[in-house]
């Protein structure tokens, strides 16, 4: 039989691919107290087996539930773990978990291995440091957003987030020139750790600079070119002020009437990308414009967590890329 792996590669004949197996060589039960295993995988056939440079993630519920196979540079870094060091470590800076209604929002993907956790300051901290006036009667709470994932599909990462009261809805921001807040699950991990307090601390600092943002976006008004750039990205359509296809309006009667407006739809330039129509917005200041897509991604409950950070993400980006924040 020919060799399984070499450099990485496997090397096997068609043949061999037929009656190809792995097997678990090696068990790591370092974090067994949060129900999870490391294991790492051989491959081969016919009692001819060679060890691959992956293993395996799995959940300890009675039994080994594989969740993903990573390479074995992987470190693995449970979710309550850095659930529970975050938790100890907010609330010296008046900061608690994220609540609505009552219930305690610990923010899961679908499968429950990404996790994505929002602090940001109690009602009994308004007027706090943390509390700051974008324009006169327009205020947010700065706050920090924690991420973690067991599967490898995110990092750790700590980023601002800000809380604005006015309609009740939260945002990550990411400045490009920002500390990196971002490590993956790669050699290292671990010792950030005992440094989580520091980025934490650092993450807050850094709200200082999207305050000085927002303030920039209340300045602004919608341009077409930041609407087409916007529109470039894979941000859903939904979450878009200008992608649609009605307008309801209030008569003085109280009546709501809904009419069509034909010239809101797209009108596409090229292959590449398309141009929107931007005419018909009432407010078009930027900062109004942010908080309509940022409460759009905010308060889609279909939506899952993990891909509402890729969302916020891809804002982030674009927003910077065509009003960068110039500190002198």
């Amino acid at each position: 039989m020919s060799k399984i792996w070499e450099n990485g590669i496997v090397t096997t004949s068609q043949n061999d691919l037929e009656t190809l197996s792995f097997k678990v060589s090696k068990v790591s039960h370092e974090w067994s107290r949060y129900g999870l295993a490391e294991a790492n995988l051989v491959f081969g056939s016919e009692g001819n087996f060679r060890e691959s440079p992956y293993k395996a993630i799995c959940k300890m519920n009675g039994k080994a539930d594989p969740i993903a196979i990573v390479s074995q540079d992987y470190t693995l870094l449970p979710n309550e773990f850095v659930k529970e060091k975050a938790d100890s470590i907010t609330p010296n800076y008046g900061l608690s978990l994220y609540e609505t209604e009552g219930m305690t929002q610990s923010h899961y993907s679908k499968t429950g291995n990404a996790m994505f956790l929002y602090y940001f300051p109690k009602d009994e901290h308004n007027g706090s440091a943390f509390e700051k006036q974008i324009v006169p009667g327009d205020n947010i709470k700065l706050g920090i957003h924690v991420r973690n994932s067991i599967d490898g599909t995110t990092g750790l990462g700590v980023d601002s987030f800000s809380y604005r009261g006015l309609c009740g809805n939260g945002s990550i921001q990411q400045r490009k020139d920002a500390i990196n807040f971002y490590h993956k699950h790669t050699q290292g991990l671990k010792e950030i750790i005992p440094t989580l307090k520091n980025l934490i601390e650092n993450a807050l600092a850094e709200g200082e600079y999207t305050v000085m943002y927002y303030r920039k976006l209340a300045g602004i008004t919608l341009s077409q070119e930041i609407a087409d750039a916007i529109s470039s990205t894979y941000i859903p359509k939904k979450y878009l002020p200008w992608d649609m296809s009605e307008i309801k309006t209030t008569l003085p009667n109280g009546e709501v009437t809904t009419s069509e407006i034909a010239n809101l739809k797209t009108l596409s330039l090229n292959n590449n990308w398309t141009r929107q129509d931007i005419t018909h917005l009432t407010d078009s200041n930027m900062w109004s414009v942010y908080n309509h897509m940022t409460g759009a991604i905010w308060n889609n409950d279909k939506t899952n967590p993990q891909s509402k950070a890729l969302v916020f993400s891809a804002l982030s980006s674009v927003m910077q890329s065509k009003i960068p924040l110039v500190v002198r």
